[in-house]
């Protein structure tokens, strides 16, 4: 039995798109760089779907693939969120070509939840000449036809639309849909990074320079507003060459600039249970207990919320501030408010530990 997926609105729309831009590379071969953005419109049955991407490749015609994305642990991506923006996640080094093939390696399930709370892994469809195929561990790839030309000198994007309102139901799987999206959409949308890497070229005050896994290089904006904070205990932090960071903030894809909302130092000593990073709106707060409950609406570095709601503990050691930068209190994390939140997660109790609580102003 095949039906359309009636718990994805017939608007919703979820889009990867990559931007290309072709410079000159070394021995007179022709080179660009692809960077990767994701984005999606609003789902208004179930405001949390989650994705989870471990690789992007694109191919050129008789060419072999090429790596524009990849995280072995894979990103958490709650596709309704990405309705407004389109957030950033990278770049990569490519021959300039006309690429005509992309491969998405994925979790081999989405997670559903609707508005009652009641959340459900369903299984992604494979093998239905939909382009989707097993790849073992727990993923499945996606590939598909796209038209984008890098020329050397030239800039140019690519939308990946996750097509959700062509999503069906067959059985207790769902069969999905990724097509090439609309480009004039997605340049029209606010650019959000959210990038790891390492620091290099350290400005005080100013910027640097963040080294991407992969080796590319972004430019990252400093201000008096940014948060510098520590990911082991939550304080704030000096910033140093050779550090690890997460970096959040406004991608201007023009300057080719990251502009820091906050920068998060990784320096988590082994031992210490690694950082659970998650951002979205506050339902419940307990003053008593000073605890509060979060709708998650993005999930960083390996963290994927099982649930509609995540509790968050606090200590007297939690680290409170504002974004843009501005001291702050539990007192001032109320019913709405959109906050960040670095922790550990007890895999016990699925409860955050806070070391480190932003809230958005």
């Amino acid at each position: 039995m095949r039906t359309v997926l009636r718990c994805l609105a017939a608007a919703a729309l979820a889009v990867i798109a990559l931007s290309l831009i072709a410079g000159c590379g070394g021995g007179g071969a022709a080179n660009g760089s692809m960077g990767l953005y994701v984005m999606d419109a609003f789902s208004d049955e179930h405001p949390q779907v989650w994705a989870t991407l471990h690789r992007v490749e694109v191919a050129s015609e008789g060419g072999g693939w090429r790596t524009v994305f990849d995280d072995t642990e894979g990103i958490a991506l709650n596709l309704p969120e990405l309705a407004d923006e389109a957030s950033f996640l990278g770049s990569a080094d490519l021959p300039a070509a006309r690429y005509t093939r992309a491969r998405l390696t994925l979790r081999n399930s989405l997670t559903l939840t609707d508005r009652s709370g009641n959340c459900a892994d369903v299984p992604l469809f494979l093998g239905g000449g939909n382009g989707f195929a097993a790849a073992g561990g727990g993923t499945c790839t996606a590939e598909f036809p796209i038209d984008c030309p890098v020329g050397a000198g030239g800039e140019s994007s690519l939308a990946v639309d996750f097509d959700l309102p062509h999503f069906e139901m067959v059985g207790a799987q769902i069969r999905a849909r990724i097509q090439q999206g609309d480009a004039n959409r997605f340049r029209a949308m606010r650019k959000h990074g959210r990038l790891l890497g390492r620091v290099t070229n350290l400005e005080a005050g100013v910027g640097f320079d963040l080294v991407q896994p992969n080796g590319r290089i972004v430019r990252v904006a400093l201000s008096d507003a940014t948060v510098v904070a520590s990911a082991s205990n939550g304080a704030d932090a000096a910033l140093a060459d050779g550090q690890a960071v997460f970096v959040t903030g406004a991608w201007d894809p023009d300057a080719r600039v990251l502009n820091a909302a906050v920068v998060l130092i990784m320096d988590i000593p082994i031992g210490l249970p690694r950082a659970a990073h998650v951002r979205g709106a506050v339902l419940e707060v307990d003053p008593d207990e000073k605890t509060f409950v979060v709708e998650p609406a993005n999930a960083f570095m390996g963290f994927r919320p099982a649930a509609q709601k995540v509790k968050v503990a606090t200590t007297a050691q939690t680290a409170f501030g504002f974004v843009p930068r501005a001291p702050a209190t539990f007192d001032d994390v109320t019913v709405g408010a959109k906050v960040d939140v670095v922790g550990s997660l007890d895999a016990q109790t699925e409860i955050i530990t806070a070391r480190r609580v932003l809230i958005g102003r």
